[in-house]
């Protein structure tokens, strides 16, 4: 059974997603002393595919219309192709590199500010310490 075609832009189409079901029955008689016992049941096998690209397309899709919401509902002036299109970094190494740079030169910067002194702390990739908050 097929679940959908897509129609790229090359107008051809595609298979998106399929699912195929196969019944098979069986019996099986086991004979011991005593008597004859009779076993039947049946195996329900059942394949889906799915169109990885299609997929990853809805996704995204699905998520992009989300983010440009949540920006606009927030009040910044971007957008998930302003953030593409800034070349940027966005695998989840890099964001967590930089969340973790902000978080360390900022409590450099408080410590410094109640002691006087950073005591080792040094921001971790060497980026630009926080000044101001």
């Amino acid at each position: 059974m097929q679940v959908g075609t897509t129609q790229s832009q090359d107008q051809s189409q595609s298979l998106s997603a399929s699912v195929s079901i196969t019944k098979t029955h069986f019996e099986k008689q086991i004979t011991t002393a005593e008597r004859t016992l009779t076993m039947s049941g049946d195996f329900l096998e059942i394949n889906i595919e799915i169109n990885g690209d299609f997929a990853v397309r809805v996704l995204q899709d699905s998520l992009e219309k989300r983010l440009n919401e949540a920006f606009e509902t927030a009040g910044l002036d971007m957008s998930t192709e302003s953030l593409l299109a800034s070349g940027q970094d966005m695998s989840p190494e890099a964001v967590s590199g930089r969340i973790v740079d902000f978080a360390v030169s900022f409590l450099a910067d408080r410590y410094e500010r109640v002691y006087g002194e950073t005591r080792g702390f040094a921001p971790a990739r060497g980026t630009a310490r926080v000044r101001g908050l």
